[in-house]
């Protein structure tokens, strides 16, 4: 199956995504980059339980080969369907089935053409989360009408909840329940309840849970203030 019958170059670093039909990719994902787009005229099949993929030149001399099974996917997962598989590092072998894991639901389960979602950050990242701005005003003047909790983890692969809690501590409203996320990344609120009433003016508090397949937990606990 070739990928193009005319020359492209790729720099380091760059992404090529081969497709039969790209506007189908772009519909159904949120993060992903058209430009890196290679149409194909025709494209494998690949079993969603197993199977390998293998990239070869044009002397049919192996590049890289990858045997995947639908083992590997995070068993947080209620549907495996549509979540792609992600490298993790590109240091490790492509063959180490520890180095794959399901693409984040937070940024739409693949990112084609975009640096995959698990990928590990060569930087170090200290655990954070920060709501922004700290006092917001869902009134629909158009200025800082939802609260951004922006996070920042120090390895991809955790499932988190975020619930908030009025001053007195009663539960309000549960914003994300069980979603996978990348390494980094924000949730919106606007201020409603459960209900999709808009609360009362006051302080507000924001639990966040994060965990991983091995059993880590951490919680960050994080206030902001509903104003007019």
């Amino acid at each position: 199956y070739p990928v193009g019958t005319e020359k492209r170059y790729l720099k380091p670093g760059e992404f090529l995504v081969g497709t039969k039909d790209p506007a189908i990719v772009t519909a159904q994902y949120i993060a992903c980059n058209p430009a890196s787009f290679c149409t194909m005229k025709s494209f494998p099949t690949y079993s969603d339980d197993a199977g390998t993929v293998v990239l070869l030149n044009d002397s049919l001399d192996v590049l890289d080969e990858f045997s995947y099974s639908a083992k590997m996917h995070s068993p947080f997962l209620a549907n495996e369907e549509g979540v792609s598989l992600e490298r993790i590092s590109l240091e490790k072998p492509t063959s180490d089935p520890s180095n794959w894991a399901s693409a984040a639901a937070s940024v739409g389960f693949a990112t084609p053409g975009l640096p995959n979602s698990q990928a590990v950050s060569e930087n170090e990242i200290q655990d954070e989360i920060l709501p922004v701005p700290k006092a917001f005003s869902p009134n629909g003047d158009g200025y800082n009408d939802k609260l951004s909790i922006k996070y920042k983890l120090s390895k991809p692969g955790y499932i988190a909840n975020v619930r908030i809690f009025d001053s007195v501590g009663r539960q309000v409203k549960f914003l994300v329940k069980n979603q996978s996320l990348a390494q980094e990344g924000n949730w919106l609120w606007n201020g409603v309840n459960d209900s999709g009433q808009r609360l009362n003016l006051g302080v507000y508090i924001i639990l966040v849970e994060v965990f991983d397949r091995a059993g880590h937990t951490m919680a960050f606990k994080k206030t902001c203030t509903l104003t007019d």
